[in-house]
């Protein structure tokens, strides 16, 4: 017989115990592979959502509120040969049922067939009637519509003039139109179309381009393009960008050039009234002769007594405005002096509007002395003048004049009238530019036209379009798939997370391995003590027991590679369903590598051929006698004092104390992190205790009466490091488990509290159309409608908005440009809102939120962001930086000086609105609000806001709903841990009674002596019990102890909230588990007659 032959009727005699250690190797093998293919299946399915919400789609440009025309699709389609799709993209809301059902915040997507094909759907999408929408499954499954069915869109109605620019309309926000659903489009038909690397499908709504385009006022505008990838020779995001500036024209964004005075003079003009300071200074680099003109609308000019109301001025330059004249000198027309009864040097008050943040008035007053008198034609009667000001300039009568700024039409004299049907929008005086600019330059710009005398208007407009930067007014391509695909693979390591969580699991497989293992070799030391006689050498009998394990190990990783594929189809289905808070979709894919398969079942196969390699050497090496009569080594008292332990002990809680005293339980993140290191300081110090009173407990010997359980105790003692490794294991698991649970949140507790996570706000909200004025003003509640019964007493935080890629735990994308919300800070600061967790040292401990408004040293912008996100969403700290593009084209950095603990505004960066209004300065209203009202009135407070701002889409909640939402991500994780880890626990129960099994038979002689001596099975069964009980209760309770301390900070937190139920009923499983494995081991073991054990003494 050869040894192959030996080890495989070795394998087929004790298959029985094998089956056991095959079992083991086959639980921790199962999630080490199960654990990675997760994490493939997660990275697929984020990659594999990428593609279905862009398609083919791999550069996309969006000018948001800019408009371009649409055949420079067209243009660029041609240039780079491949298709380029235009879409018109705005927000809104879908009402169905007559306003039974409504969704807020959704993407209304202006599209032809050319977004078909980069979908593989253009049949799908070609030809949508002007009535007819194509909606999403989302939306549709949201608002409960099926084909054919009628909805209503209100959608934001984008202007070439943005909101906040002075004179701006405040009417016409917003289109609302009904249109009949042609078709819902899946997934698989582009349905899941979104620019934002999110794995959560947006609600959209489909229509036609061309029409939403007369919706909106303007023919065939377009504000995003798609570029398709490129067969053959791929693109790149240079060649786009090129081939976008080559295409690019003037009228791209919003610029004409027109023809005036008899076509000497070239007049350049913008539809956004004000010219961009990046046109300007294109432009005024063509001729040293061009002229930057500002004209503006004043509601007085008054000289003493008389007044004449409503007017134009304007700062043409030269000719008009001689060189020599001085910043506080005005020129009038005889019209206007004639009216004011003035002449040169007389002093006039010019009267007029500027327009705030929050579209707050304010009336400011200027003086001037009359240089001069000019007669009311040639160059002085220029109705050209006159930008195109809405609700102004194209109005028959001064009467139907309807400008952004309130205007007393009982002002307006027949004079007046007459002047407007004679001269319409004429100036009736004229200034320096310097001196118009100093009253009415904005954040727009300081010029409304630039005019070119002796040009001819083909040459200006060729140096124009080379002059000007496209880039420089937002027209930039992105590298979108790349970005996308980058931020998936990025994302969350679901392997890592589920390796993490399946730690204990993994762990007590192990070690149910090499105990079963360890038991199984421990029975046949006989078997073994013969080989050694028969003349083997201990390498070739370790080798045979190592083939045999060699053989059990790979059986137990292969059967473990497909229960680990079945572990992960379990686990994605939970993920998708009852686990669904932690990944924030239902869209995950099966999908594995082989090499995740190969290294999980080559890390379970090393991991458990070394566990009973190290086991086997350890028997192999005692004496062969020994061996032959099936003697274990027994572990006797060990000599040894335990000095080390007694001052590791000592030492340990005297940190606690200090600890203790040095720590306020109650405030900042560094009281959880000194807890957490005291009550671990707490464990070790109780398990270097408990190794010293066992130790006493051995050497006493004296005055100890008889007893069972003093006679279990002393067992214990007698093997005393066995019984602390026991201790240690079941107090570290319950340690773990009891922390990691204490760690749950409740959003709903304390959410009052002005220090939680809410702030100490009622409510939390976000708007489809932006609002433009101040809801804490009695402007701002009239013109919305917020006077109603239940929204008097409340005040309102407002936020501007700029779109970006979610950063909270609901996306798992790692992303590098979040959302920007800007604040006025000391709305925040003076209600004392909010928690940091961590600052830098440039942030004023008693106003932290001041930091905002400051200037750093080196230039950046200070901003403020939840902890969370700035260590999971962007993998950064506190003191890092983060770069953005502004409106201008231009990259600006952020400095994160401070990170809120668990806040409502994750997934968000904090700026001060100042700089806000500085980068992306069109960007116009608010969009995010933050409402204070009585808790117990939430209700009807939401209720009522709801009602008076439905037009605006307002998607108000709770605040404390808010919270809960990221708080689900982070509870959902806690629970997955409680559950893997409580079965982790479980299985190291059943190695707490294995290990009675084995010392049981280890101890047979003893035992057979007790019974020879007259005790019954029964007493023999209690000793047992009361030695091995002893250990798990040992366990359990350090665990518990030093978990309390360790989460003791956790009680004092707002909305925190410790599952004590929970745990204290898995601990009862756990001690119930292990009770029941004790003794089945110790009745087991002792069924049998012990008296033939004696022979062997």
């Amino acid at each position: 017989m050869n040894l192959w032959k030996l080890l495989w009727r070795s394998l087929a005699y004790y298959r029985k115990t094998h089956l056991w250690v095959v079992l083991g190797t086959l639980i921790s093998t199962a999630m080490l592979v199960g654990a990675l293919v997760i994490g493939d299946s997660v990275r697929h399915s984020l990659q594999q959502i990428v593609s279905d919400r862009l398609g083919t789609t791999e550069f996309a440009l969006s000018s948001e509120d800019r408009f371009f025309e649409a055949r420079l699709a067209d243009d660029l389609a041609k240039s780079l040969g491949t298709t380029v799709a235009p879409l018109l993209q705005t927000r809104g809301m879908a009402i169905a049922e007559g306003g039974k059902r409504r969704v807020n915040s959704i993407q209304v997507v202006g599209i032809d067939a050319r977004f078909g094909e980069m979908g593989g759907a253009e049949d799908f999408y070609s030809q949508i009637a002007p009535d007819e929408v194509i909606v999403n499954r989302q939306l549709a499954e949201r608002l409960g519509v099926e084909k054919n069915d009628e909805i209503l869109l209100r959608f934001q109605k984008l202007d070439a003039m943005p909101k906040d620019a002075p004179l701006s309309l405040d009417s016409e926000s917003a289109v609302a139109r009904r249109f009949r659903v042609r078709g819902i489009a899946l997934d698989s038909e582009f349905g899941s179309f979104n620019l934002k690397a999110d794995q959560v499908i947006p609600s959209t709504a489909f229509v036609s381009l061309s029409g939403i385009s007369r919706e909106m006022g303007f023919a065939q505008k377009a504000n995003v393009l798609l570029v398709s990838e490129r067969e053959g020779n791929p693109l790149d995001i240079q060649i786009v960008n090129d081939a976008s500036r080559d295409a690019w024209t003037l009228a791209d964004s919003g610029l004409e050039l027109r023809e005036i005075h008899g076509k000497t003079i070239v007049e350049l003009r913008s539809s956004r009234i004000f010219l961009d300071p990046s046109v300007v200074d294109g432009a005024l680099s063509l001729s040293e002769s061009a002229q930057p003109i500002l004209t503006y609308f004043v509601n007085e000019l008054r000289r003493g007594e008389r007044s004449t109301p409503y007017s134009f001025i304007s700062a043409p330059g030269a000719p008009v405005v001689p060189p020599d004249m001085k910043d506080d000198e005005i020129i009038i027309n005889e019209w206007l002096a004639r009216d004011l009864q003035a002449g040169a040097g007389d002093r006039l008050q010019l009267t007029y509007y500027i327009l705030g943040p929050r579209r707050d008035l304010e009336e400011l007053n200027s003086d001037f002395r009359v240089k001069a008198v000019v007669p009311l034609r040639g160059i002085y009667a220029d109705k050209d003048l006159l930008p195109d000001f809405p609700g102004l300039a194209d109005e028959a009568n001064c009467r139907d004049w309807k400008p952004g700024i309130p205007i007393d039409l009982d002002k307006i004299r027949d004079k007046d009238e007459d002047y407007w049907d004679d001269y319409r929008g004429t100036p009736k005086a004229f200034v320096t530019l310097a001196a118009a600019q100093r009253m009415w330059a904005n954040r727009f710009g300081n010029v409304t036209a630039v005019r070119f005398p002796g040009l001819k208007k083909d040459d200006v407009q060729k140096n124009l379009k080379k002059a000007i930067d496209p880039s420089g007014l937002g027209f930039i391509f992105r590298d979108l798939k790349s970005e996308g695909l980058r931020a998936s693979s990025q994302s969350v390591s679901f392997a890592q997370l589920f390796l993490g969580l399946s730690f204990f699991i993994i762990v007590a497989a192990l070690l149910l391995t090499s105990l079963l293992f360890v038991f199984n070799t421990e029975n046949r030391t006989e078997e073994n003590g013969l080989f050694l006689a028969l003349g083997f050498s201990s390498k070739a009998v370790r080798r045979l027991v190592l083939r045999e394990g060699a053989v059990l190990v790979v059986l137990g990783s292969l059967l473990g590679s497909f229960a680990g594929i079945l572990y992960n189809l379990l686990i994605l289905k939970a993920l998708e369903t009852v686990w669904r808070g932690a990944v924030g979709t239902s869209v995950l894919h099966f999908h594995f590598k082989l090499s995740s398969i190969l290294l999980g079942a080559s890390a379970g196969m090393v991991a458990a051929l070394f566990t009973i390699w190290l086991v086997t050497r350890r028997q192999i090496s005692q004496p062969i006698s020994g061996l032959q009569k099936g003697l274990a080594k027994v572990e006797t008292i060990w000599k040894k004092k335990p000095g080390m332990s007694l001052l590791v002990g000592i030492s340990s809680l005297l940190a606690v104390l200090f600890i203790l005293v040095v720590t306020d339980v109650g405030r900042g993140e560094n009281a959880f992190t000194f807890f957490f290191i005291a009550g671990s300081l707490l464990l070790v110090g109780g398990m270097a205790l408990a190794n010293v009173m066992l130790y006493k407990l051995g050497r006493n010997t004296r005055g100890v009466p008889l007893s069972l359980l003093n006679l279990g105790a002393r067992n214990n003692a007698r093997n005393r490091m066995r019984s602390i490794t026991l201790i240690g294991l079941l107090a570290c698991g319950v340690f773990i488990v009891f922390t990691v649970g204490a760690n749950r949140i409740n959003a709903l507790k304390d959410a009052e509290r002005k220090d939680s996570g809410t702030g100490g706000f009622a409510l939390y909200g976000e708007s489809s159309i932006p609002v433009l004025y101040d809801l804490n003003s009695q402007k701002g509640k009239q013109f919305y409608g917020l006077e109603r019964p239940g929204t008097i007493d409340v005040s309102y935080v407002q936020f501007r908005l700029k779109e970006g890629d979610d950063a909270s735990c609901l996306n798992l994308n790692r992303v590098s440009t979040p959302p920007l919300i800007g604040v006025d800070p000391e709305e925040l600061s003076r209600r004392k809102a909010f928690t940091f967790a961590e600052t830098t040292d440039e942030v004023n401990p008693g106003n932290l939120w001041s930091i905002l408004e400051q200037n750093l040293s080196d230039g950046t912008i200070p901003a403020v962001a939840d902890q969370s996100v700035i260590v999971w969403g962007l993998g950064m700290a506190v003191g890092d930086y983060l770069t953005y593009l502004d409106e201008k084209g231009e990259t600006f950095q952020l400095k994160l000086v401070g990170g809120l603990a668990n806040s409502i505004f994750q997934g968000k960066i904090i700026i001060s609105e100042k700089a806000f209004i500085q980068k992306f300065p069109s960007i116009s209203g608010y969009r995010l609000f933050l409402v204070e009202a009585p808790f117990e009135k939430m209700d009807e407070v939401r209720e009522s806001i709801s009602w008076a701002m439905q037009d605006q889409g307002l998607d108000l909640m709770a605040a404390s709903t808010r919270l809960a939402e990221f708080n689900t991500v982070q509870n959902t994780y806690l629970s997955i841990f409680l559950i893997l880890g409580s079965f982790g626990l479980l299985l190291g129960s059943v190695g707490l009674g294995i290990v009675v099994w084995r010392n049981v038979k280890e101890r047979q002689g003893e035992l057979a002596l007790l019974r020879a001596v007259g005790f019954t099975k029964k007493s023999i069964q209690a000793i047992i019990l009361s030695e091995h009980i002893g250990l798990l209760i040992a366990g359990i309770f350090y665990g518990i102890l030093a978990a309390l301390l360790a989460t003791l900070p956790s009680l004092l937190t707002p909305g925190a909230e410790i599952p004590y139920l929970i745990i204290f009923i898995i601990l009862i499983i756990i001690g119930l588990n292990g009770t029941i494995w004790t003794y089945s081991a110790a009745y087991f073991a002792t069924k049998k007659d012990l008296i033939p054990a004696l022979r062997k003494e």
